[in-house]
């Protein structure tokens, strides 16, 4: 029902900063509700008017929200969010990648539009996830917006996640334990 995720912005806009070497980069928050169960194109403006409100923000440090916000804190944990959502401008023609290992969000997408649509790359935290699981959240991501594209007036609940062989086997799954436990 909320989503929250992380995006990095760039803050270098004043022109005493362009001779410092350096990344000057902001982490943004983009929060969404998703409780009424809104269409694909519905859901697209919602994330498009957290983008704008929180470009509005992108001053306001990363570390200064978590500061005022104080949510609960692990060490081996973002606040605040675990995704995270990178826009490259540059373009380039690559595969889709899956990266697993020392990241630091346990997922961060990296994506980029080309000629042929958008593509991307996930890095996700070994500690938390097997290749295997990363790889299946990468099918399933894109079939939900195959899906989506397909019939964007669809509430999200009703756009598909799973393979048509997914959802066979796990009808299979599903019967053979009812048979188990009948």
């Amino acid at each position: 029902d909320d989503i929250v995720l992380g995006s990095p912005t760039g803050v270098r806009e004043l022109r005493t900063l362009e001779t410092i070497v350096g990344p000057f980069v902001n982490l943004l928050v983009l929060r969404l509700d998703l409780s009424d169960d809104p269409t694909f194109i519905e859901l697209l403006l919602r994330a498009r008017a957290a983008v704008l409100d929180a470009d509005e923000h992108r001053h306001t440090s990363f570390e200064k929200l978590v500061e005022r916000l104080q949510p609960a804190r692990s060490l081996n944990r973002s606040p605040i969010f675990q995704t995270a959502v990178v826009l490259h401008n540059a373009a380039q023609d690559e595969d889709l990648e899956i990266h697993g290992g020392g990241a630091i969000h346990d997922m961060t997408w990296f994506v980029r539009e080309t000629e042929n649509g958008i593509a991307g790359s996930l890095e996700y935290r070994s500690d938390i996830y097997a290749a295997e699981t990363a790889a299946r959240v990468v099918r399933h991501v894109e079939m939900l917006l195959r899906s989506a594209v397909a019939d964007p007036l669809l509430p999200i609940s009703s756009l598909a996640l799973i393979t048509s062989d997914e959802r066979r086997a796990l009808i299979r799954y599903a019967i053979w334990m009812t048979a188990l436990t009948a």
